[in-house]
């Protein structure tokens, strides 16, 4: 299912020029002219993870921000892999905020690979009054274009066609088929804390829901088909070592301590 390009969430883009294409391939014909960044508040933060969809030179480093007016949770079901990911949505609480990295994309091809790879969401362009910089300050275009993969129903009030597969994972809660895994915490922790500090990871941890809800699976150290995120060497992914896999947990057990507590281990 193609992802939908949304530009009718009210209050989040008050001057959005992307349309609706429920049944068709994103546009892109405007990043030729406009700088164009993806908004990453999943495993997109690590940067080794992005070199899974994004083949083309990296030209700037990936600026850690905040994004107002959403909120984020473990509530997508990835059906190709079948685990349980994070997803942002839209909200209505002036004090809901979450923190990720925009990245620059340098080519429409990318930003055709990463459509592809977020199956299931809506890319929506976000306003730019709604970023703001409390990690680092760095120069970001007044003219470009911020795009985030989110999840949110189709209803003919907000301008896309009803489709199932978008709107069955919305309320999707991880089970034991679906699971949380950690092997795709490390992935999204390993990122925060290694290229954007302790601080950051702090705040994914605190500014995300669901870590209670649903089945979470300690796969650290599962054989495939059970291990749900495996980490890609030929782009430079790795397995953690101890000492991350250790300050993750760290993390972890201080933030959501029941949760961890009813973390699940898989061999």
């Amino acid at each position: 299912m193609p992802i939908s390009v949304s530009s009718h969430f009210q209050g989040l883009s008050t001057a959005a020029t992307a349309t609706t294409t429920p049944s068709s391939a994103p546009s892109t014909q405007s990043t030729t002219t406009n700088p164009i960044y993806i908004f990453a508040y999943g495993s997109l933060i690590n940067a080794a993870s992005v070199r899974r969809s994004v083949s083309s030179p990296i030209t700037s480093t990936p600026t850690p921000v905040s994004i107002a007016g959403f909120k984020r949770s473990w509530s997508f079901k990835c059906s190709r892999r079948q685990y349980t990911a994070v997803s942002i949505s839209p909200s209505k609480s002036k004090t809901d905020s979450v923190n990720g990295v925009l990245l620059k994309l340098s080519s429409e091809a990318d930003l055709k690979n990463l459509d592809a790879r977020e199956q299931g969401y809506i890319r929506t362009q976000i306003c730019m009054s709604r970023i703001s910089q409390p990690y680092k300050s760095a120069t970001i275009e007044p003219h470009a274009q911020v795009w985030a993969y989110v999840l949110e129903d189709c209803d003919t009030e907000s301008g896309y066609e009803s489709d199932s597969s978008v709107s069955s994972t919305k309320s999707h809660v991880a089970c034991p088929k679906v699971p949380i895994p950690q092997s795709y915490v490390d992935c999204i922790l390993a990122g925060a804390l290694l290229e954007h500090g302790q601080q950051f990871a702090i705040d994914f941890i605190r500014s995300t829901d669901m870590w209670h809800e649903g089945t979470w699976i300690n796969d650290r150290n599962a054989q495939d088909p059970v291990r749900r995120y495996v980490p890609n060497a030929a782009v430079g992914e790795k397995d953690l070592c101890p000492n991350v896999a250790q300050a993750i947990d760290d993390l972890l057990r201080a933030l959501v301590p029941d949760a961890f507590s009813s973390r699940i281990d898989v061999a």
